[in-house]
């Protein structure tokens, strides 16, 4: 049976404020291996998507088709429909991670993340 706490817009708004997940390659399924690419943020009217940039080098991938199908993947995160998936149309390379909450004291959760996955420093 499904109760208010099971549902994620009632758990975001009501209970934890905002919220954020990584968005992560998988560039070679056979091995372990994952990189952050984006983030999803989750306000309470809408969902944010941020991509880095710039991605990884080819080299870092493991080639240029690597490359290639992530960039062409990061068109579709541009609105991503849910927060608990991604667009089918990224295909099976890319996972989200877990739920995390966005620190109380956080004036601005777009640009802390923001910051978070260009590698700025900030404070809170």
């Amino acid at each position: 049976m499904k109760t208010m706490v099971d549902d994620p817009q009632y758990r975001q708004t009501m209970m934890w404020g905002p919220q954020y997940r990584w968005v992560l390659f998988i560039p070679d399924p056979f091995v372990p291996s994952e990189i952050v690419v984006g983030a999803l943020l989750s306000t309470e009217d809408r969902i944010i998507s941020i991509k880095r940039s710039p991605i990884p080098c080819p080299a870092c991938l493991g080639g240029p088709d690597r490359h290639a199908l992530l960039e062409f993947a990061l068109r579709d995160l541009t609105a991503p429909l849910r927060f608990e998936r991604l667009p089918l149309s990224m295909g099976p390379h890319f996972k989200l991670s877990r739920e995390f909450p966005v620190p109380p004291l956080v004036p601005d959760p777009e640009a802390w993340l923001r910051g978070l996955l260009l590698g700025e420093r900030r404070t809170i």
